[in-house]
């Protein structure tokens, strides 16, 4: 996912999309690893903090960029939280393998999606406002199936 605004003089009229990538440090070896493992999220402008995704399967936890092993049939939520002005009256639309598969609305901002592991793939979401402008787009979690 790529956000860009490109203005190089003064206030930023044409937009300020930008890329938050999840570091453990802010230096340029930890945002290039960063990057190449996919925790990134774009973010519509560049004050608002980015959305806290996470998904569980029992005890097992990932994050934007990470991979659950799961087994078919495991249940699992994905859990978005946010905090910020422009998140007010926005909404999630989960996707798995690009195919939209459910929305809802932040409540007291958030919102969590419970489902069931078939087969291998990615999920990822998007919060938009209330018109359906998009305020963050949010990298995959991926899930790697295998037998039980």
């Amino acid at each position: 996912a790529v956000g860009v605004s490109d203005w190089h003089r003064g206030d930023t009229p044409i937009g300020q999309p930008s890329v938050r990538v999840f570091a453990p440090e802010l230096s340029t070896k930890a945002i290039l690893n960063g990057l190449r493992a996919g925790r990134v999220v774009v973010m519509m402008d560049a004050t608002t903090a980015p959305p806290y995704v996470h998904l569980t399967s029992g005890a097992k936890e990932a994050k934007i960029g990470d991979t659950l092993d799961a087994v078919p049939g495991d249940g699992y939520t994905y859990s978005v939280s946010v905090e910020g002005k422009l998140y007010e009256g926005a909404s999630v639309e989960l996707y798995w393998n690009g195919e939209r598969v459910g929305l809802m609305p932040l409540v007291s901002g958030k919102a969590r999606f419970e489902r069931f592991v078939s087969t291998s793939g990615y999920l990822r979401a998007h919060i938009v406002s209330a018109a359906g402008a998009p305020l963050a787009i949010i990298n995959p979690i991926w899930i790697k199936t295998a037998a039980r």
